[in-house]
């Protein structure tokens, strides 16, 4: 697992002590900030969301479990989740460690990871580069649900990272970071109450969880100040980028992004040719983790012989379709990509890919580790694409 310390520094509010604490080291641990019956009553809500999701997709809430683990923007259709993310201590605190007076949500989402499904590490990053806004300081606020231990899937960061500056966002796919060999690394085990805030350029990932009986659900909300700007050219993939109403250079949409405090009037708009990254690596033109549903589209698409002339249709009504799974397989097993012994396999596969993409456009959820994608990428597509390339430069 690599070489980690545990934090076992905690503070009990927005003090001088805890904001140096923060400003030193990208992360600060804010005890007993969220009051239980709130905690409780979030199990109750996301407990009610699955099952009603599950069943509207037809599966059982255990299969349903064994694939999608995120949920996003609940505060827009739930209104405990709502009243949560207005928690006071909550908006007190992003005001403070961003040292805003007027500060405003970029989006919410719950994660969960159960002991034994989607149990993997969530790949090193940085938040802000993920973002279509123009503004690096900015902080995530993670709420726990549960206790969890240091084996317990917590959070783990690097300690002082942000302070490295702004890289490309990661690619978990395709090219995920490796800080293995790193002596600075810290993680976060927490109790139910707790709010870790997490510096928008810090450093971090959540690692497996090894605790049976757990599935360690987190409430977690992004925030920017209110004087963010909408900058579509560095994360233009981006979900919440269907939420937003305004032109680039602008101020996001108060009714989608709710702000807290008041904003500034609109100043000029300044040059927007300001680039804080080189956006995401895809140097792979099969592939990469920011387009993976319609990259997959097109390579069945062309493994299938349809007519690339003609729009792509979307993945879950590719393979919705008995015949076009048919001829996947086929194709595969003729061109040696599949074997026979492979069938089983595959199918379920397919069927893992129609539950992530039809999660994804029905309720925004998913998983969020990419793994039926990276699965089908590994053992499928890449072998397609060398195929391709190769006859690409024979011509």
């Amino acid at each position: 697992m690599g070489i980690y310390e545990i934090n076992n520094m905690f503070f009990d509010g927005c003090n001088d002590d805890s904001f140096s604490f923060y400003s030193e080291n990208g992360f600060v641990v804010i005890r007993n900030l969220i009051k239980q019956h709130m905690l409780d009553a979030s199990t109750i809500e996301i407990d009610l969301l699955r099952k009603k999701f599950a069943d509207e997709m037809g599966l059982t809430l255990n299969e349903y479990d064994l694939r999608i683990c995120q949920w996003r923007d609940l505060w827009m259709h739930n209104q405990h989740f709502d009243d949560l993310l207005r928690t006071k201590g909550m908006i007190q605190c992003v005001k403070f460690f961003m040292e805003m007076d007027s500060v405003q949500l970029l989006h919410d989402h719950i994660i969960r990871k159960p002991f034994s499904a989607l149990n993997e590490t969530l790949p090193w990053h940085q938040d802000f580069p993920f973002w279509p806004v123009d503004t690096p300081n900015s902080l995530s606020c993670w709420v726990s649900m549960n206790d969890v231990s240091d084996t317990g899937g917590c959070l783990e960061v690097i300690k002082k990272s942000h302070k490295w500056g702004i890289s490309p966002p990661v690619d978990f796919i395709m090219n995920p970071m490796d800080f293995s060999s790193r002596e600075d690394i810290i993680r976060i085990p927490v109790k139910q109450r707790d709010l870790v805030i997490l510096n928008s350029l810090t450093w971090h990932r959540s690692n497996p969880n090894e605790d049976k009986d757990t599935n360690r659900p987190a409430y977690i909300a992004l925030w920017v100040p209110s004087i963010a700007r909408y900058r579509p050219d560095l994360a233009g993939w981006h979900p919440v980028n269907e939420h937003i109403s305004v032109e680039a250079g602008q101020y996001l949409n108060e009714d989608k992004f709710p702000i807290f405090g008041r904003r500034p009037d609109l100043i000029e708009i300044k040059d927007l040719k300001e680039e804080f990254h080189s956006g995401p690596n895809q140097s792979n033109k099969f592939m990469n983790m920011f387009e993976a549903a319609p990259k997959i589209a097109l390579q069945i698409y062309r493994i299938t012989g349809r007519d690339l002339a003609k729009p792509i249709e979307s993945l879950p009504g590719l393979i919705q379709d008995p015949t076009i799974i048919g001829l996947i397989l086929e194709n595969s097993l003729e061109k040696g990509i599949l074997l026979e012994n492979q069938k089983d396999w595959f199918y379920d596969l397919i069927e893992s890919m129609l539950v992530n993409s039809a999660a994804f456009h029905q309720h925004r959820a998913r998983n969020i580790y990419n793994d039926a994608y990276a699965q089908w990428w590994f053992n499928i597509g890449s072998k397609w694409a060398d195929l391709w390339q190769s006859q690409e430069d024979s011509i």
